[in-house]
């Protein structure tokens, strides 16, 4: 493991901070619920590269990725835009997080959405009367659908709909996504002409660095 691997490996999967512990154990998270310690106490270096130091004993190496931009969370759920109507994934929840704090016999489109918006997620889903699903991105295979299949009304407010049995209203705040996100990474050079048959080129230039600090853990 090294700083680079797991910053890369957090960023595609849609998290703006990436954690390294114990020479190589990588976490990723959108929030840092925890404390600062001295950097001194990170003090294992990277098994991938011992230049590199990843954490320590109960102690986290935290990058955040600078391309996503800052957030009121006060108004968050007007951030969201209605994407339409998307079915369920195959072996995977099209958006992953449960929401099971929430009342399913109360639930609102903007109950769900300050809920998932409070925890930056940049997705949410509504489904089946009254279930809120938070999420980074699409996963099993979920496409949307015609509007016919979601036609549930939301047992908070039986004016809005809240999906329907294997299909939800999906909903995208894209203020909570990255700026760059990896699938718009900037394409390499043209390659330059050498002397022989063959030609070469540069890699693209590295990401903006993050910046890092020492993270003490807090359980609940």
């Amino acid at each position: 493991m090294t700083v680079e691997t797991c910053t890369a490996t957090c960023k595609s999967n849609g998290f703006r901070y990436a954690g390294l512990i114990y020479y190589g154990n990588c976490l990723c998270g959108t929030m840092l619920p925890a404390v600062q310690a001295p950097d001194s106490e990170c003090d294992t270096p990277c098994n991938g590269n011992p230049l590199e130091m990843c954490g320590g004993n109960n102690r986290y190496s935290i990058y955040q990725d600078n391309t996503y931009p800052a957030v009121d969370l006060t108004t968050i759920s007007s951030q969201y835009v209605a994407k339409g109507c998307y079915s369920e994934g195959v072996g995977y929840r099209a958006v992953s997080y449960r929401q099971d704090a929430l009342n399913f016999s109360t639930m609102t489109i903007e109950t769900c959405l300050t809920a998932c918006g409070n925890e930056l997620y940049p997705l949410a889903g509504l489904e089946y009367y009254g279930e809120c699903y938070c999420g980074y991105m699409l996963q099993g295979g979920s496409a949307q659908v015609a509007d016919s299949n979601c036609a549930a009304p939301c047992n908070g407010n039986p004016s809005e709909i809240c999906g329907g049995g294997g299909y939800l209203n999906l909903y995208e705040a894209t203020i909570l996504e990255s700026t760059m996100p990896c699938s718009n990474a900037p394409p390499p050079p043209p390659p330059s002409t050498t002397s022989s048959t063959t030609t070469s080129s540069s890699p693209p230039p590295p990401p903006p660095p993050s910046t890092s600090s020492s993270i003490v853990p807090t359980t609940t």
